[in-house]
């Protein structure tokens, strides 16, 4: 197989792959709006809280929604670090081939 083939079949592979990584991100963002949304609204009751007991359990349920909200910031971080990683490697494979000039210096 030729090279040009076989890049041709990687940045497909790339391209699909990162279309459902754009899909993947469009719902973590939905979620962690509604989880955002949620949260603020435990606070507000927690403020308006007048029962201990009511009180503490609202607490653990904001920690869940925040710990939530954090783990999926850290999916999307994830998710846009590897989506730089092959444009990466593409500029150092560029860099990588020697040109005209280069060869003919040697």
């Amino acid at each position: 197989m030729k090279t040009r083939k076989i890049q041709a079949r990687l940045k497909d592979l790339l391209n699909a792959n990162r279309r459902a990584q754009i899909k993947q991100e469009g719902a973590i963002k939905e979620l962690l709006a509604k989880l955002k949304k949620k949260e603020r609204h435990l606070r507000d009751k927690l403020s308006n809280c007048k029962d201990d007991e009511d009180s503490k359990k609202l607490k653990v349920k904001i920690a869940v929604c925040h710990a939530q909200r954090e783990k999926g910031l850290t999916i999307l971080k994830e998710n846009k670090n590897q989506s730089k990683a092959p444009e990466k490697l593409k500029t150092s494979a560029d860099r990588a081939v020697p040109s005209e000039e280069q060869s003919s210096k040697a």
